[in-house]
């Protein structure tokens, strides 16, 4: 996993220094803008993996309902990306989000 080496603020933003493995620099692909930076020790909703089809072949990452709350999913682009880092795996899910203004009162 990487690292922190250095936080410094530069007006109202903030630059990292970030050491890490060379598997994952090429896992980043050489894009160097529009980064999202997470620490898995951030992960604090739990979930279950739902198992359909013949045999459960097919299997389905379940959202927890506390994080699809006003965000309507149906019918959008969603991307996915595969990091794999040590002894973990993370499937990370971006989908354009459009809110339900009707359900934030």
């Amino acid at each position: 996993m990487a690292k922190i080496l250095s936080l410094q603020t530069k007006e109202d933003k903030y630059v990292y220094e970030i050491e890490m493995s060379d598997d994952e620099a090429r896992q980043v692909k050489t894009t160097i803008n529009d980064l999202v930076v997470f620490s898995e020790n951030d992960f604090s909703a739990k979930t279950e993996i739902c198992k359909r089809g013949k045999e459960g072949r097919t299997k389905y990452f379940l959202i927890p309902k506390n994080l699809r709350k006003r965000i309507k999913l149906q019918d959008k682009k969603i991307i996915c990306q595969r990091l794999d880092v040590r002894n973990k795996t993370f499937f990370i899910y971006a989908v354009d989000k459009e809110y339900n203004y009707n359900s934030l009162n």
